[in-house]
């Protein structure tokens, strides 16, 4: 298994792909629409590479490249069993397909070793956007952190090194607990419209709408979306102060794209040689 191609994605691919070639695969990388998707012999590659995530609006390949507009289905289309495909966060109706079709594929996003070290890698790369967006010296600032599963844990200890105030929110009473034995503040979540006008930020990881229109009418400081879709408001709430509302989607990709690639380099050349019979 030598033919690799890698298709659309952000810097991570792009990384990846140069690693690939290092370790003498291969590879092809394609991250903008110069070819029809007649000209991607994806079948002609023991391997296809895919973003992560695979997409975000389940119709298109994501790209962080503004030109980049692959369907999602056409590419599936010119998959045939002999290839291994390998993204991050398939959505269910693809997986389907996929075993119908006989087709091998990895999920980055199930591999609890990928998901581990992206949230750290998310969370550092909090910090850089809170740096990047407030202007000054963050220290001292009140921080409230909702939900607090991987990705929330390691924004919360990024955060608290920069010196922040940090509280944290979730409806789960075992996190609740766990927050609190570390020597966060915390409260349920229920209770977020009566704190919300305290907090200089706001960094949402749950992927639900948490907040409100009047929520966010009382909130006045930064709000930052860690979380994927539906999110955890409506950014329509923030019309009229738009740069209160900072989108903080695939920060590993934007902040901390070398550590990523070499992590997805590791799983992908792990399981190729897995399926080669190697260890």
């Amino acid at each position: 298994m030598k033919n690799i191609i890698i298709i659309g994605g952000d810097k991570r691919q792009e990384e990846l792909n140069r690693l690939l070639l290092v370790e003498g695969y291969r590879c092809i990388y394609i991250n903008s629409c110069e070819k029809s998707k007649t000209d991607l012999k994806i079948s002609d590659n023991d391997a296809v590479i895919l973003p992560v995530p695979v997409t975000k609006d389940k119709e298109t390949v994501f790209s962080s490249n503004g030109i980049f507009s692959y369907k999602l289905n056409d590419i599936l289309s010119l998959l045939n069993k002999t290839n291994l495909v390998f993204g991050g966060g398939f959505p269910e109706e693809v997986k389907d397909y996929l075993a119908e079709k006989h087709i091998s594929y990895f999920d980055y996003l199930e591999s609890e070793e990928f998901t581990l070290y992206n949230a750290y890698l998310t969370g550092l790369g909090a910090v850089r956007l809170l740096n990047g967006s407030s202007g000054g010296d963050v220290r001292g600032k009140k921080v409230l952190v909702t939900g607090f599963g991987r990705v929330a844990k390691f924004t919360a200890q990024s955060l608290i090194r920069e010196g922040c105030d940090i509280y944290v929110s979730a409806r789960n009473n075992i996190q609740l607990t766990e927050a609190e034995c570390i020597g966060y503040k915390t409260f349920e979540l229920g209770k977020i419209s009566s704190f919300l006008y305290i907090f200089d930020y706001v960094f949402n990881t749950v992927p639900h709408n948490i907040f409100s229109f009047e929520d966010i009418n009382h909130f006045r400081g930064k709000y930052f979306e860690l979380a994927s879709a539906p999110y955890g408001v409506n950014r329509e709430y923030f019309a009229g102060r738009d740069t209160d509302y900072i989108d903080g989607g695939s920060l590993p990709g934007r902040f901390l794209y070398l550590s990523a690639a070499k992590r997805l380099a590791k799983l992908t050349l792990k399981h190729i040689n897995s399926r080669n019979g190697g260890d």
